[in-house]
């Protein structure tokens, strides 16, 4: 018998001993602790591995370092298993499944796909000293622009929770009033929680600018701590566009009038008041 049997079997011994429970509570006990003990596992498996964590904001080149990790790593998995409108909220009991597609790989290095998801209590736990946390942004004003080109060429906001739908119901200078009033307090959360949260893991803030114009760079900053030689970074023109959703080189002129600004910079200063200045430097990094 294994020790964790033992230890297991000693704990039910322990609920069984309680003579004032009945049966449905010691039952109730039971499957909690069980359930505590099947996540804790999960837990211990996945901070052993080596992971790079991806946490993004929309339109942030996201999907060209997702591209550009997994063809680096080979070993690209995910903690949602829907996407769509849902809140994007890591499911660490999917992520170990996926981690195990990979047992009989000899890669030791995990991409954990991009994903927009604040840091909180709980995602901490799960990231360990062996882990590298990648936080990509854009500049604010920029992010805004090109979500609302990105709504408009689709035509539609499906597939998106931040509480916007149905766009051909507005023009095009209120869908804007829209989006600004709905996502900008997610962007500064995002940034916010990231920069304010202590982890085990390493941090490496990544904008959007810096990174399409120094792509190895900060790849090879990414992988220093696990060894990784021969950084891949195919040319631009050998990349099917159809695998990454970026418009490679696209510039993006800041066009909001002032008063769009005036209100993008209201929501930041409400929900950045008191904060540490390092997280309006990355809300307004260009």
């Amino acid at each position: 018998m294994t020790h964790r049997s033992i230890v297991n079997l000693r704990k039910l011994k322990q609920i069984l001993r309680r003579p004032d429970d009945s049966l449905s509570s010691i039952f109730k006990k039971y499957k909690n602790w069980s359930r505590h003990t099947q996540f804790e596992k999960i837990r211990k498996k996945i901070i052993q591995k080596n992971l790079i964590w991806h946490f993004c904001t929309p339109k942030s080149a996201s999907s060209y370092l997702a591209y550009l990790l997994k063809l680096n790593t080979n070993s690209n998995v995910s903690s949602i298993p829907h996407y769509g409108d849902r809140q994007q909220t890591s499911d660490f009991s999917y992520l170990s499944q996926e981690i195990e597609r990979y047992k009989f790989n000899n890669n030791r290095v995990f991409n954990v796909n991009h994903q927009h998801t604040v840091c909180d209590s709980n995602l901490v736990r799960y990231i360990s000293e062996k882990h590298i946390v990648i936080i990509q942004s854009r500049n604010i004003y920029k992010t805004i622009l090109s979500y609302r080109d990105f709504i408009i060429s689709h035509n539609k906001i499906a597939g998106n929770f931040f509480g916007i739908s149905n766009s051909t119901k507005y023009n095009e200078k209120d869908l804007l009033k829209l989006i600004i009033f709905n996502y900008v307090p997610f962007h500064v959360n995002f940034i916010k929680t990231w920069v304010e949260r202590e982890i085990r893991g390493k941090k490496i803030f990544i904008n959007y600018e810096n990174f399409i114009k120094n792509e190895k760079d900060y790849l090879e900053k990414i992988f220093s701590g696990y060894e990784k030689k021969n950084i891949i970074v195919p040319k631009l023109e050998e990349i099917d566009r159809r695998s990454i959703l970026f418009n490679i080189g696209t510039k993006r002129e800041n066009t909001l009038t002032i008063d769009e600004k005036k209100l993008i910079d209201e929501i930041v200063d409400v929900n950045t008041k008191n904060s540490d200045p390092m997280i309006k430097s990355l809300i307004y990094q260009n």
